[in-house]
């Protein structure tokens, strides 16, 4: 009859963003764990930041998403059991957002500071109207394609945080489209963006043999 015995596997934890992550019963991370051990990992946000999700990976194996169990007191926790091969725990956290509110015809991005973890730092990652953009970041916002600042438009942008609502200071960084660009306080509850806008108009030559031709067309 042949017998099998749990091994033992090297398991390592730790966070991406800003947090903190146990375990119970405690093991430093990199120790060896016996296969079929039953662990309760859990996650605590640093301020200003919130707990996203967990993540575990197993080399040569499944990898799995968890968003765990959050308590009344914002920690959140979760329970996985040894698999018989190394792993990896990693404890997600996202800073905290505000929801940002742009006028037609505006599409916005935000330059990752490492708010998003997930992603690569300096990355821009899109953001649609009325969605979540984190704090502390800087929010670029462009004319969606076909669309332009309307005779003596301007960028409004106004950030609410506790002290009150104001009009903040934008950089341009038009090109192809028209843009701007401005930083979120890391204390901001609300943002907003409005640029009157017109479809824009373009002129392109088509050139045949012998004669050329040249087209408006209506963005």
């Amino acid at each position: 009859t042949a017998i099998f015995e749990p091994k033992d596997q090297t398991l390592t934890y730790s966070t991406k963003g800003e947090g903190e992550i146990s375990v119970n019963p405690y093991f430093a991370s990199g120790s060896t764990v016996i296969d079929g051990t039953r662990l309760q990992f859990t996650a605590r946000a640093s301020e200003g930041w919130h707990f996203k999700e967990w993540r575990w990976e197993n080399f040569g194996g499944d990898n799995s998403i968890s968003s765990g169990n959050t308590g009344e007191d914002g920690i959140n926790s979760k329970i996985y059991t040894m698999g018989d091969m190394p792993a990896a725990v990693y404890a997600i956290f996202f800073r905290d957002t505000i929801n940002l509110d742009m006028s037609d015809n505006l599409t916005a991005a935000y330059v990752n500071n490492g708010a998003n973890p997930l992603e690569e730092v300096g990355s821009e990652i899109a953001v649609n109207n009325g969605k979540e953009v984190p704090k502390g970041t800087t929010v670029r916002v462009r004319t969606k394609p076909g669309f332009e600042p309307a005779e003596g438009a301007e960028w409004v942008v106004n950030v609410t945080t506790p002290d009150g609502t104001s009009q903040v200071d934008v950089e341009d960084i038009s090109g192809s489209t028209a843009g701007c660009e401005f930083d979120l306080p890391d204390d901001v509850t609300g943002c907003s963006v409005e640029l009157e806008t017109e479809k824009g108009y373009y002129s392109v030559e088509l050139e045949g043999e012998n004669v050329s031709y040249v087209v408006s067309l209506d963005g």
